[in-house]
């Protein structure tokens, strides 16, 4: 991805820069949780049912930290590592993590739409307060290079 910012006045791109580094950690966010959760629903489709207390302890969650965001599909119930692994006398089943292999292009491809979206907020916003300003400052994002 090559970032090229045109700039014209050292304040607007601080302004500029400032305005999508902001908007990166709650775009990510947005995009991972729309990530996870189709990794969550392929979690669920794979989980052997017995009792149903393993389906019922899947969940995902994300937040945006300090540059980006951070997220976790898990199974809360005690056993479901031993489902997932197997043990010396039960063959594993495993659930998670091939749901999370299945679904890891279709949760990079959504982070990429949002962090995109992310990008044109800024870049919109940008220029709102720059030609408020009477200032000249241009945000070009070419994601294909």
């Amino acid at each position: 991805m090559n970032v090229v910012i045109e700039v014209r006045g050292a304040q607007e791109a601080a302004r500029a820069l400032e305005a999508l580094m902001d908007a990166l950690p709650g775009a990510c966010a947005a995009g991972l949780d729309e990530g996870l959760a189709g990794m969550l629903d392929g979690a669920r489709r794979l989980c052997p049912v017995e009792t149903g207390d393993l389906k019922t302890s899947l969940s995902a969650r994300s937040e945006a930290v300090a540059g980006g965001a951070e997220g976790t599909v898990s199974a809360g119930a005690a056993h479901a590592v031993y489902v997932e692994l197997g043990t010396s006398r039960m063959a594993a089943r495993p659930f998670l993590l091939p749901a999370c292999q299945a679904e890891r292009g279709a949760l990079l491809a959504a982070v990429a739409r949002a962090v995109e979206q992310g990008v044109d907020t800024a870049r919109y916003l940008s220029t709102l307060v720059n030609e408020a300003r009477g200032g000249h400052c241009h945000l070009h994002i070419d994601p294909a290079a």
